[in-house]
């Protein structure tokens, strides 16, 4: 039963000290929050692997998946774990991708930190925030682009910035 299930899909170097500085993080929130009833699963996804080390499995991956209590895809695994890197754009690690039950992305990007301090009915909310953020962002960054020198400086003064009272900010722009 997937119904209320969150996955998280945890994307992290193999051989890189990176990952073991989050499990022992990652390994407390999960038996929190399965502790308290939530059904969280986790599945570690060993990134950076080539053909030539997929016998080499004995390595800090090994020593780190002691630690976890959840499902490790093996390196040898190099098919479904590239597969994977690429529909959800895995570009940097570590990375937790937050999943619904039934498939649905709840959280793609800054899964680990949603994850340590957002409640999991909560991570839609999350995400819907962090996307309108991003719009925002988007739009002031293209108004930015588009807009004249004058028209900049007016933006940058009604953010407060050009005031130039006392504390060193924006002082000199008024004189452009």
């Amino acid at each position: 039963d997937f119904n209320g299930l969150t996955i998280g899909l945890f994307f992290a170097h193999a051989s890189a000290s990176d990952p073991i500085l989050h499990v022992d993080n990652l390994v407390r929130r999960y038996n929190e929050l399965n502790a308290d009833g939530h059904k969280l699963e986790i599945v570690y996804i060993p990134t950076g692997q080539s053909e030539k080390n997929e016998t080499n499995e004995v390595n800090e991956v090994s020593i780190a998946f002691t630690k976890m209590p959840w499902k490790l895809l093996k390196p040898t695994q190099l098919d479904l774990i590239t597969t994977l890197e690429c529909v959800y754009s895995v570009d940097d690690t570590p990375s937790l991708i937050l999943l619904s039950g039934d498939g649905h992305v709840l959280v793609e990007e800054g899964g680990l930190h949603a994850l340590m301090n957002v409640p999991l009915e909560g991570l839609r909310a999350y995400e819907a925030q962090r996307a309108q953020q991003k719009e925002q962002l988007a739009a002031l960054e293209a108004r930015m682009r588009d807009d004249s020198v004058e028209d900049k400086l007016a933006l940058w003064s009604s953010c407060g910035a050009g005031s130039g009272s006392g504390s060193g900010h924006g002082r000199g722009l008024a004189t452009v």
